[in-house]
C-alpha cells in the first residue's frame, strides 16, 4: 500500500499527491499565501466530495476523471495536475474518512 496510514502510522507517505498530504489533516496548506491556500484547499474538497458521490452512484471503475471534472466545473487538466490519478482522489476520500471517524485514535487504543 502507498500510504503509511494504511499501515497504521497515521500519516500519508511523502509520495502522496499534494492534495492527499494537505487534506489528510483537514487544515488548509500553509505553504501558499493564505487566501490562495484556502481557495485551493476548498477546490480539493469539492473535487473529493463530487468524486465520492460519483463513485457511490456509478462505481469507481465507471467514473472517469472527465466525469469528476464535469461534476465540479473544474477543467480536466486541473484535476490531473492536482491529483495525478483517480486513485489519489480515492486515497484522499479514504484519508478524510479515517480522520472524520477518528479511526487512528481508536486503533491506538487497541
Amino acid at each position: 500500500m502507498r500510504h503509511s496510514a494504511a499501515r497504521g502510522h497515521g500519516r500519508p507517505t511523502p509520495g502522496c499527491s499534494p492534495a492527499v498530504r494537505w487534506l489528510a489533516s483537514a487544515t488548509p496548506p500553509k505553504a501558499l499565501p493564505a487566501g490562495h491556500a484556502v481557495a485551493v484547499w476548498w477546490e480539493f474538497l469539492k473535487t473529493a466530495d463530487a468524486a465520492r458521490r460519483l463513485f457511490a452512484t456509478h462505481g469507481y471503475g465507471a467514473t472517469s476523471m472527465e466525469t469528476i471534472a464535469g461534476e465540479t466545473g473544474v477543467a480536466v487538466r486541473t484535476i490531473y495536475a492536482a491529483f495525478g490519478a483517480k486513485r489519489e482522489i480515492l486515497s484522499l476520500i479514504c484519508e478524510r474518512w479515517l480522520e472524520e471517524a477518528g479511526a487512528r485514535e481508536l486503533a491506538g487504543e487497541l
